[in-house]
């Protein structure tokens, strides 16, 4: 049989798409998740600090779906009983609310290599003992301010109400997971507590706000283009934002810093699970944590996870340790949720 001779582009042509047939057959044997992230930097140090190594060494596929905490949510109850999601990245409080709706697979502790190495901390049980979600890394809420448009830089949460900086200034809004916790605290900085946030709102209502930032990224891009230029931020976010050349500052309030995590979780109906724990266990691993740090500066859960000495001062707790994080109390912040956006809608930004 006469026998038609290729072409080199087309023999090259036939080669590239065999390749891809092997290399996506590979992925289909070794499996598939998918994994609820975030937008912005930390969706960022997720896909860098784990997801791509995860898929080099399993050559598993991972797919991605960024969104808020709250939004992450949303979609596991409309997915509740057949979930396409395998594994969701949910802010601590948001977290919580999972839980409450019944959208969490109890992790097994004993199929993580990692958990014997965990800090307590960041292991969260609920009331039957079960583990329900594990810290993936820590991160605390301050303030930063731009260096150069700023000449007399905060120090107190309070100088935020300070005349020159009227109009200048950015906080986080309800939908977005810090909030409570920040609310929170700042309902003690004016006097308060969490069932008497009069002073705290009564204030509010006389800040000269530039612009309210619901997701992380948002925040970055409202230094970024200016138009606020000082105001509350995460720790994380602060100092990437330093490290691609803008004159942003990150300060920890006289009054504290407000500590706050990012978490895994098991999606209850996961068609997945024994690979979702498989990447759950890579995350919490100390090359897992390593891309955390650099990326984010987050707080590591493994207690093995040697911090890189570029990051060492950018650590949520500063100088500390893990036992100057106060961690918030979720139960107590989220019964009270409702009734502080309420008010907050109301008596800050003027909604009947």
């Amino acid at each position: 049989m006469d026998a038609t001779p290729l072409s080199r582009r087309r023999f090259l042509s036939l080669t590239a798409a065999g390749a891809a047939t092997v290399v996506a057959a590979r992925a289909a044997a070794q499996g598939q998740i998918t994994v609820a992230t975030y937008g912005g930097r930390f969706g960022e140090a997720i896909r860098e600090g784990s997801i791509k190594a995860f898929q080099e060494k399993t050559g598993a596929r991972v797919l991605e779906e960024p969104g808020v905490s709250t939004v992450t949510v949303g979609k596991l109850r409309q997915q509740k009983g057949s979930p396409s999601i395998d594994v969701a990245w949910i802010d601590g409080g948001v977290s919580e609310l999972a839980l409450a709706d019944d959208l969490l697979e109890p992790i097994d502790l004993s199929a993580l290599g990692q958990a014997r190495d965990l800090f307590p901390e960041a292991i969260h049980k609920d009331r039957q003992g079960r583990v329900y979600a594990i810290t993936g890394g820590f991160y605390s809420i301050g303030m930063s301010y731009n260096k150069d448009r700023i000449k007399n830089p905060p120090a107190s949460w309070k100088d935020l109400w300070r005349p020159e900086y009227a109009g200048r200034v950015t906080t986080a809004s309800p939908v977005n997971a810090t909030w409570p916790n920040w609310f929170a605290h700042m309902a003690k900085v004016y006097g308060g507590d969490l069932d008497h946030p009069d002073a705290f709102l009564a204030a509010m209502k006389q800040l000269k706000v530039a612009a309210f930032w619901d997701a992380a990224g948002q925040s970055d891009n409202l230094f970024q283009s200016g138009e606020v230029e000082v105001g509350v931020h995460i720790h994380g976010n602060s100092w990437g934002l330093r490290d691609r050349g803008l004159p942003i500052v990150y300060v920890v309030p006289t009054e504290g810093a407000v500590a706050g995590d990012i978490r895994v979780h098991l999606v209850k109906g996961s068609r997945n699970k024994e690979l979702a724990l498989k990447y759950i266990d890579a995350v919490l691993s100390p090359a897992g944590q390593k891309g955390l740090m650099e990326y984010i500066s987050a707080g590591p859960a493994n207690q093995r996870a040697e911090i890189p000495a570029k990051v060492r001062d950018r650590m949520p707790y500063g100088s500390g340790s893990m036992k100057n994080l106060a961690i918030p109390d979720w139960q107590a912040i989220n019964e009270r949720k409702p009734r502080w956006i309420e008010r907050w809608n109301k008596e800050v930004l003027g909604k009947a």
